[in-house]
């Protein structure tokens, strides 16, 4: 076997070198390109390929045990009956490889990547020697992503012509929501004492509180005004530039009374009561929601109501138009978060329990629609600059103008 008296190679470009039945034990390839190099039946014992280019290379036959291949690039490198008993192959990139009969006891491949086309030895388990597995990640990825565009898809289909609503779970996280029910009740309890003066309980409307422009009051409630998956419907459904009309609160205190079944803004000023709105609601969505539940929703504390598919209705329901209609109640648990459209039958029932039942509102409308609550103008300059692209979008920060010529 032929021994090459110079052993250290470092940085050195040896693409397509032939190295087959040499004796290469302890010599140094650190940053080494041996692309398509050749090493059949040689002993590199002991060697050192730290950060080499060892793609396609051919190690048939040879001993390689005790080496240093870590940080190596090793894509369709052929191991045919290799030694590389306690080698260090930890981080190397191991994709397309040939393992099935090279000796892997003892050896490190820790955080080392690989496919679903790198063959292993026979009873071989990567996932014990902490390997990782890109084809896995991004089949996983693959997979989130067409169950993401089915849910849209759904969801759009839902509020168009389907049911008129559609039921999201850990849209937010536990956090987020706690500290927006929080700042709502704290800001609802300075207002019961002024509300009391007023003649409670005779008039019990006043047990129905409301907190406007929540986007002003704190982090959170801008978070919660854009979430991902649900902008991303209203895009479909309300179209690129739509805006936020509205992000609200309401609180139902014990003993507060309920709404009458209505439509929304801007829908419920473009009809009279029983009357048909002469509009294609079908491709053209004039308003969306989004209700976010702060507390479990149930019959007894005054939970939304809806009616469904009647958003195809497009009118304005009177006493008679509900008589034969089923009503749904959205009994959820706290964390939940239901869309609908603005056209569907909804209202809020009346709260029998001891507790209080809070909610967000957020209403949604195209560019072209007037907004019913003017949220850009309660913030400062400062919080609009920090804002997201996407917040600002909602806020109308962007909306295009025509250019004055010169």
């Amino acid at each position: 076997m032929e021994k090459i008296n110079k052993k250290n190679f470092d940085f050195f470009n040896l693409k397509n070198k032939n190295l087959q039945n040499k004796n290469l034990t302890g010599y140094s390839f650190k940053k080494t390109n041996l692309t398509n190099a050749n090493f059949k039946n040689s002993i590199i014992k002991y060697s050192d390929f730290w950060l080499a280019n060892l793609n396609n290379a051919n190690f048939t036959n040879a001993d390689l045990s005790r080496s240093i291949l870590c940080d190596t690039k090793l894509s369709n490198t052929i191991f045919t009956n290799t030694n590389l008993g306690e080698s260090n192959m930890s981080h190397s990139d191991l994709k397309n490889t040939d393992f099935s009969t090279a000796n892997l006891k003892s050896v490190n491949l820790r955080d080392a990547i690989y496919n679903n086309n790198t063959k292993w030895p026979k009873n071989f388990s990567p996932k014990k020697y902490g390997l990782k597995n890109v084809d896995k990640k991004t089949k996983i990825k693959k997979n989130l992503k067409t169950s993401k565009d089915k849910l849209i898809k759904k969801a759009v289909s839902a509020l168009k012509t389907g049911k008129g609503y559609f039921v999201f779970k850990n849209v937010f996280t536990k956090k987020q929501i706690e500290k927006a029910e929080n700042l709502i009740i704290k800001n609802v309890s300075k207002k019961i004492p002024r509300v009391k003066k007023r003649g409670i309980p005779k008039d019990k409307r006043l047990y129905q509180m409301w907190v406007y422009h929540l986007l002003k009051k704190h982090e959170v409630f801008r978070e919660m005004a854009q979430p991902k998956i649900i902008m991303k419907i209203f895009e479909k459904l309300l179209g690129k530039d739509f805006i936020c009309g509205g992000f609200l609160a309401n609180c139902l205190l014990p003993g507060a009374r309920g709404q009458e079944i209505h439509i929304d803004y801007p829908y419920m000023h473009m009809t009279n009561p029983g009357e048909k709105i002469m509009l294609d609601t079908k491709n053209s969505l004039l308003n969306c929601q989004i209700l976010v539940m702060l507390s479990d929703f149930n019959k007894k504390n005054g939970a939304t109501v809806l009616v469904k598919g009647t958003q195809n209705w497009k009118k304005y329901p009177t006493k008679k138009d509900l008589v034969k209609k089923k009503i749904t109640n959205l009994c959820y648990k706290k964390g939940t978060v239901v869309i609908f459209n603005g056209l569907t039958w909804h209202a809020s029932m009346p709260n029998f329990s001891n507790k209080h039942r809070t909610c967000i509102l957020g209403q949604y409308l195209p560019h072209f629609i007037k907004p019913k609550f003017n949220e850009l103008a309660t913030l400062s300059k400062q919080t609009i600059n920090k804002s997201s692209d996407l917040l600002k979008q909602l806020l109308g920060v962007n909306l295009r103008f025509p250019e004055i010529m010169e």
